[in-house]
């Protein structure tokens, strides 16, 4: 058996483990179908276990994540990571990240106009990714902190600039209530521990729900705030080009089951 199918094999094996009885078959078979696709071809890799490394940090991502109940369950579909310079220097590791979604949410939403579309077509077509920040299809991005000496507040720094810009870019104005909320989460100037994650999640209905390992720490409600956070990763720019493009490419092969 090869490393990606012991891989999805593995993921679905850590799946039964927090699905309850009465609702395995139906999500597993939902879930085991989109990961069969990532299985095949060029779609991601993972290890035995069922997790997925970001090649620059070495740092390991789940291939499935589900909420406390075990359902609600979400694949993964591009890693990546962030990096900040130096002195110009040295290049600083900061955390990697993997991009989640819903495999249902991804088919009804998209698959009247993108099923069939090739991975390397839609990973480079600029209309599917506006889409994707605007049908709300419930995604989830995943921060590992990989630098050892990340505080709070540098989390706070590094996302408000960017986060500023984009919600003028969409609105036209510079003040948003959300923006400073949501810079209130990260206000204290404690350290991170490597290894630590941090998730985001846009919901259907345009809330923002903010996790630190496990713990929600805050809720905006916010369409325009939701569509502005995941711009940085699926937008343009993004935090990272290759990682944008390996969640389109990923995203069509599961259109395409």
């Amino acid at each position: 058996m090869s490393s990606v199918k012991k891989g999805v094999s593995a993921a679905l094996a850590c799946l039964a483990v927090v699905v309850p009885m009465g609702d395995l078959r139906v999500l597993e078979s939902d879930v085991q179908e989109a990961l069969s696709c990532l299985a095949s071809e060029k779609g991601l890799t993972a290890t035995a276990e069922g997790k997925v490394v970001e090649p620059m940090t070495k740092l390991e991502f789940e291939s499935v994540i589900c909420d406390g109940s075990g359902a609600d369950c979400k694949i993964l579909l591009g890693v990546g990571h962030r990096s900040k310079s130096l002195l110009r220097m040295k290049n600083l590791r900061i955390y990697a990240f993997g991009l989640y979604a819903d495999p249902n949410l991804i088919r009804s939403q998209f698959g009247s106009k993108y099923k069939g579309v090739s991975p390397e077509d839609l990973r480079n077509n600029p209309q599917f990714y506006q889409d994707v920040l605007t049908h709300e299809c419930d995604l989830t991005v995943r921060l590992i902190v990989h630098f050892k000496g990340l505080t709070m507040d540098k989390v706070k720094e590094a996302f408000e600039g960017s986060l500023k810009r984009r919600l003028f870019k969409i609105t036209g104005r510079e003040d948003h209530e959300e923006l400073v909320k949501f810079s209130s989460y990260f206000n204290k100037p404690m350290k991170i521990k490597r290894g630590t994650t941090i998730d985001f999640r846009w919901h259907p209905g345009g809330k923002l729900s903010t996790r630190i390992a496990g713990k929600q720490i805050g809720v905006i409600e916010s369409g325009v705030f939701c569509k502005a956070f995941f711009d940085m990763y699926v937008g343009d720019p993004p935090v990272l080009q290759s990682a944008k493009e390996e969640f389109g490419a990923n995203l069509a092969r599961v259109l395409s089951c």
